[in-house]
């Protein structure tokens, strides 16, 4: 079931026995019970006793309503569906509200199509003298009626009889109704048919796009077309039809008391009224193209050259757009996020988008590529930039049709539209939110995002998508790193840190290997590897900065007290490195992993700087070295350089395909979603979660994307340089010592977080 681009920005029509497998199925079904309700009713009022018909005679409902935006397909699936009705049916050619002037009138319309086909019409001269009457009387009672609305009272009444002439709408709807079922009995001439189950068929499109009193429109429908025998199918946008009511009655209102005009009670009487002219049972709402179903609803094989991949007709239309910006501007997100840009809400905007797109995009034009997505940010942020919105911020129970999302993307718009061209300039607020948004700098976007996800109570990584979007346009590729590292911390980090495993500590205790011997044993090996591997987890420059101002205080503190004995110097400043502990993170454990042989190396040489005394390693630096090449090779360093040099990999953004903000954040979800589901203190459970949510993403992006052998073979070194670091061959105990909590009275020194 496909729908084929090249039928949109026009009429498309369908055929009877195409139905079934059309986009629009369901439409056509729910209209073919709506005409067999309208029929079944027609006949029940036909036969109905007198006190029925006299309660039921001015209650016809006789309109079915094809409801949608503009662009859903309502004009096609109306006039496939008008087309498909069958012999019993006489249908009158469609009106165009749209085109309609302002000194004509829908009923003006209609009669001049029935007098058209009355002329074309070759019965018998006795017949049509007949309709000629019923015309005559239907134009006497429809000019009394229009010097009735321009207050022209000039008849004269010559005789008692003619005071049924004053009652002017009344006598145009029965002289109508006459009109019509003799117009029905002439035209469709087939005796098989009896008089009661022909019926005249209106087919009236745009009915919201009248551009001048809309509403009168309305109310010649209800006066004049709710007859029986007739059938009106109509397209409208119900939405902008209740707005055009809402306006009228602002005009009525305007002046009188502040009930009548309060905003929510006029809306409320404009949806009545519209409920009173097409009820809702006889409403058929357009198919929501955004709606995740199996059938791919639009046929990309005109575009399947542009991005060259396997198994083209298995992309629907959102993997494609992503597609696209992957390939020609280098912007992936998460495949489950869906389409980056603003929300399209019709097929006509989703084929031009699509087009626009398209046109956007070459081997050449990445520039093109990335003002087409900032043309695309200022829309959307235009497009909800509505005040109302702030006030479901603060009360999301007035405004719940509003997107949360919608808000946050203005937000970050307006902060960062200036620093998308201009970087490093101060954000001033244009909203009025929060006052704390005002000081809030370029460079502190990942802070601005915990304020609004921690601040604005939101839950879902998802809902900042569209805000990392924004600066994924603007960020060069240096600055990648770092976002994605903040990005992590705060899924694994702040994501839990209130519900998990706060407070996060290293201990860098050591009992296996405090003796003033210098061989090692492989007790002590394993003890010293296996802290170097937890030690990824931190800041390790600022780990060892703050053991070096900890021993230096422990050191001024052995020299202001007396008769100290270097035994008793030792014994405090293991009491200080004791208490030394730092947060860990898995965004340090990432770009450790990515500088691995610098790291192990800083790391060895500070822990046997901190067992031993460095003299004696400096009096003996052979077997110094020959301790620390030991522990290099239980690291596997070599191995990492050679990986290094084969995979070309240096820093996390060319680890992993870290192409645009969405990805990272897309890897962060996970996370999150996985430790606050776990909810442990293992931290080998952790680690295991960790390992597990950004192996399975890569995989899942790799397949969605079609990437090429250079992102496959980055996706395989990462399982290569886990497999390398082996946090898994860590002790148990070691591993839980990095989220053991800190003793009460012992001062945590931690590093910098957001």
């Amino acid at each position: 079931m496909s729908f084929d681009i090249s039928c949109v920005n026009k009429i498309k029509m369908e055929k009877k026995e195409e139905f079934n497998n059309s986009i629009f199925s369901k439409v056509y079904y729910k209209a073919s019970l709506l005409i067999e309700r309208i029929i079944d009713e027609n006949e029940r009022n036909a036969n109905a006793d007198k006190e029925t018909q006299f309660a039921e005679e001015n209650n016809i409902c006789n309109i079915i309503a094809f409801i949608g935006k503009r662009g859903m397909g309502k004009s096609s699936a109306m006039l496939s569906f008008a087309c498909s009705l069958e012999k019993n049916f006489l249908r009158l050619p469609k009106i165009d509200m749209s085109m309609v002037t302002e000194n004509e009138s829908l009923l003006d319309i209609i009669l001049a199509y029935m007098w058209e086909k009355y002329e074309k019409n070759d019965v018998t001269r006795s017949r049509l003298n007949d309709l000629r009457m019923d015309f005559a009387e239907v134009k006497d009672s429809y000019m009394r009626f229009k010097k009735t609305e321009k207050r022209d009272y000039e008849d004269e009444l010559y005789s008692a009889k003619e005071l049924k002439k004053l009652a002017r709408s009344l006598r145009l709807r029965e002289s109508f109704s006459k009109l019509v079922n003799n117009f029905l009995e002439m035209m469709i001439n087939d005796s098989t048919i009896a008089k009661a189950d022909k019926y005249l068929v209106f087919v009236i499109d745009d009915l919201d796009l009248v551009s001048n009193n809309p509403c009168a429109v309305l109310e010649q429908i209800k006066n004049f077309l709710s007859i029986p025998n007739v059938i009106v199918l109509t397209t409208l946008d119900i939405e902008r039809s209740i707005l055009n009511k809402k306006h009228e009655l602002d005009n009525l209102f305007s002046g009188k008391h502040s009930f009548y005009t309060n905003v929510d009670n006029v809306m409320e009487y404009a949806t009545d009224y519209m409920a009173k002219i097409i009820p809702f049972n006889r409403r058929i709402y357009m198919p929501d193209i955004h709606e995740k179903t199996d059938v791919h609803m639009i046929d990309l094989k005109k575009y399947h050259n542009i991005i060259d991949v396997n198994n083209c007709e298995k992309i629907d239309y959102e993997q494609f757009c992503n597609l696209l910006l992957f390939k020609y501007a280098g912007i992936l997100t998460d495949p489950k996020m869906g389409c980056l840009f603003g929300e399209r809400e019709s097929l006509r905007e989703i084929v031009n988008g699509l087009n626009e797109l398209c046109d956007s995009v070459s081997e050449d034009s990445k520039n093109n590529a990335e003002t087409w997505i900032k043309k695309e940010i200022v829309v959307l942020a235009d497009r909800i930039n509505d005040e109302k919105i702030y006030a479901f911020y603060m009360n999301s129970s007035k405004y719940p049709w509003y997107r949360f999302s919608d808000y946050m993307v203005q937000s970050v718009y307006y902060f960062a539209k200036d620093q998308i061209y201009i970087s490093e300039r101060t954000f001033e607020s244009e909203c009025t939110f929060e006052n704390e948004l005002n000081n809030i700098t370029y460079n502190d976007m990942i802070a601005f995002l915990v304020f609004m996800k921690r601040k604005l109570y939101i839950n879902d990584w998802n809902e900042i998508k569209n805000m990392l979007w924004v600066y994924s346009v603007s960020y060069h590729d240096e600055e990648i790193n770092n976002i994605f590292s903040r990005c992590i911390r705060e899924a694994t980090d702040g994501g839990v840190e209130k519900d998990v495993y706060l407070p996060r500590v290293f201990d860098i205790e050591i009992t296996n290997i405090k003796s003033p011997g210098i061989v090692l044993n492989d007790t002590d090996y394993k003890e010293i590897v296996d802290l170097i591997k937890c030690m990824l987890f931190t800041d390790v420059d600022q780990l060892i900065k703050n053991d070096i101002d900890i021993r230096e205080k422990a050191t001024h503190s052995v020299d202001r007290e007396e008769g100290v004995t270097p035994n008793v110097e030792m014994d405090l400043m293991d009491i200080e490195i004791d208490s030394l502990s730092i947060k860990i993170s898995f965004d340090y454990f990432l770009n450790n992993m990515c500088n691995y042989d610098e790291q192990c190396r800083k790391l060895t040489e500070w822990i046997l700087d901190t067992i031993y005394d460095k003299d004696i390693f400096y009096s003996i630096i052979l077997e110094r070295d020959d301790i620390a090449n030991s522990i290099y090779k239980k690291l596997r360093v070599a191995e990492w350089i050679k990986w290094k040099k084969h995979t070309k990999i240096k820093s996390l953004k060319e680890l992993f395909p870290l192409k645009s903000l969405g990805y990272m954040v897309g890897m962060a979800e996970r996370l999150d979603y996985r430790l606050r589901k776990e909810r442990t203190l293992s931290f080998a459970k952790l680690y295991e979660n960790f390992r597990v949510s950004i192996t399975e993403y890569m995989k899942e992006c790799n397949e969605y994307y079609f990437m090429d052998d250079r992102t496959v073979k980055s996706f395989n070194a990462w399982n290569k340089l886990l497999a390398i670091v082996d946090i898994e061959s860590v002790s148990d105990d070691r591993k839980q010592r990095l989220i053991n909590k800190v003793p009460e009275d012992n001062k945590s020194i931690s590093s910098p977080t957001m």
